[in-house]
């Protein structure tokens, strides 16, 4: 690339060609000047991809929900036949209606009981696999009561997972990870 000062003009060629003249932003490839919103623009583009590549990442799919329910309900089966208790029957209405619960979770935000006439556990936060989901169970004196009740015979277990606003403020950039949502059902 060959720089040549001309009347206090700094002029670059590359390959014989006007490349740049000061104060002037030009395509080698094109020779058309390149407006700051394109840059601008291209820089929202990366960001937006970059944002839902990270959101992706870390999203799982349905299989791995199902998966960590299905380990929990498995620790919770354990735990009851050490106590001498029967194991209960994974029970797919028990788990559609847990799913419905455990979505209206996710998405409203109400962490609360659903109401329907069935023993209940729910919890929401950061529990990332079934262990984790059964350990805040476990932990807990009332949800424990509830999954060793004797007299139930069948449960489901669903579990929710949502990517929460990506909020920009005072130059921070901050993205909640604590949105899973599971509930337990048995009759």
């Amino acid at each position: 690339m060959k720089k040549i000062w001309h009347k206090r003009r700094r002029i670059i060629y590359s390959k014989g060609r006007l490349v740049q003249q000061r104060g002037e932003r030009r395509s080698v490839a094109a020779g058309k000047d390149i407006s700051p919103l394109f840059y601008v623009i291209m820089f929202l583009i990366l960001f937006a991809g970059l944002w839902l590549l990270l959101a992706n990442l870390n999203t799982p799919n349905p299989d791995e929900l199902r998966a960590r329910a299905v380990e929990a309900f498995d620790l919770i089966n354990q735990e009851r036949s050490l106590k001498g208790l029967t194991y209960l029957e994974w029970d797919p209405k028990l788990e559609e209606l847990a799913a419905m619960h455990s979505y209206h979770m996710a998405e409203t935000g109400d962490f609360t009981h659903s109401g329907f006439p069935f023993n209940e556990c729910i919890t929401h936060g950061g529990t990332s696999t079934g262990s984790e989901l059964y350990e805040v169970w476990h932990k807990s004196p009332s949800h424990q009561m509830i999954l060793l009740k004797s007299n139930i015979r069948y449960g489901a277990i669903a579990i929710q997972y949502k990517v929460t606003q990506l909020a920009i403020g005072d130059k921070k950039l901050t993205i909640d990870t604590n949105n899973f949502c599971a509930t337990f059902l048995a009759r």
